[in-house]
């Protein structure tokens, strides 16, 4: 009789797995707190262990999202020192780490308009995309370039005209930059991946989107949330990166918000999806092709 091959997980392993494992690794814990995000499909909880120091233990609806986090822990974020968590142990068939937990805070939203907060992350980015040796592709700028096409061409009903062809003129002009540089990114800046604590400055948190990209994805959500209507922070956060974007950077970050927009508007196409929220999409679409880019 042939051996029984194991199925791949599907969806979440259970929290009574996971603590099990957690238990096994770590010693007696002591959960203290849910920390899983509104609209996360993971799970992660905040636990002490036996001598009072505080753990975090996560783990990951999908495989890939659990592989990226795992590598950027072992690989990239150690670059960042107290700036990142530390990865203290993993189970690939639980898709469940267990990491140390960070003292700092979400940022407020006072915080997330200070200059300040801005040019420490321009920093603090700045060492993760120097964290490893970077590579040159061939491939992204045609991948993004046949993906905007095709998105196109599935949602020119409802974009419109005019969008459409300023998309498609975006793809063509990806493929004029055939050769990228790459290196690793986050690849979800956000405030709720960004945390301040008091003596150690600004930390990052929440890797699972983590992999090879043009290091201007980075702040394709700081510019659609922040920067647009405050240059000044934008202004911070390269001084700290102590690099300006060229012309190059521009398209790719067009590019990379306008393929985020299209997404997001084919999703909410698909459901009945409330007409602010709609009108939000179509707002990202104008920012990605508008002229508010720098």
């Amino acid at each position: 009789m042939a051996p029984l091959i194991d199925k791949p997980r599907v969806g979440l392993a259970s929290e009574s797995e996971v603590m099990d494992w957690a238990h096994r690794v770590l010693g007696p814990l002591d959960v203290t707190d849910d920390l899983t995000g509104v609209d996360s499909p993971h799970r992660v909880t905040l636990a002490m262990t036996r001598a009072g120091d505080p753990v975090i233990v996560k783990w990951f609806h999908d495989a890939p999202s659990f592989f990226k986090t795992v590598d950027a822990l072992n690989n990239y974020s150690p670059a960042l020192g107290s700036g990142a968590p530390r990865l203290i142990d993993h189970s690939e068939s639980l898709r469940a780490l267990s990491m140390t937990a960070l003292a700092g805070s979400p940022l407020r939203s006072d915080e997330a308009l200070d200059p300040t907060i801005h040019f420490q992350l321009g920093v603090l980015l700045r060492q993760f995309h120097e964290s490893a040796p970077a590579n040159r592709s061939n491939e992204v700028a045609k991948s993004w370039a046949t993906e905007l096409s095709r998105l196109v061409d599935e949602l020119e009903d409802l974009i419109g005209d005019v969008l459409a062809a300023e998309s498609r003129s975006l793809a063509l002009r990806l493929l004029d930059h055939e050769s990228l540089v790459l290196s690793p990114v986050h690849g979800s800046i956000r405030p709720e991946h960004v945390l301040r604590d008091p003596d150690r400055g600004i930390q990052v948190v929440g890797f699972s989107s983590t992999e090879y990209d043009p290091w201007i994805v980075d702040v394709a959500e700081l510019e659609r949330d922040y920067w647009t209507y405050s240059p000044e922070l934008r202004s911070a956060f390269f001084t700290g990166y102590d690099r300006h974007p060229d012309d190059t950077d521009l398209i790719l970050l067009r590019a990379s918000q306008l393929l985020d927009a299209l997404r997001a508007w084919k999703e909410a196409s698909s459901k009945r999806t409330p007409k602010a929220e709609l009108n939000r999409h179509k707002r990202d679409l104008d920012g990605a092709l508008g002229g508010t880019l720098f």
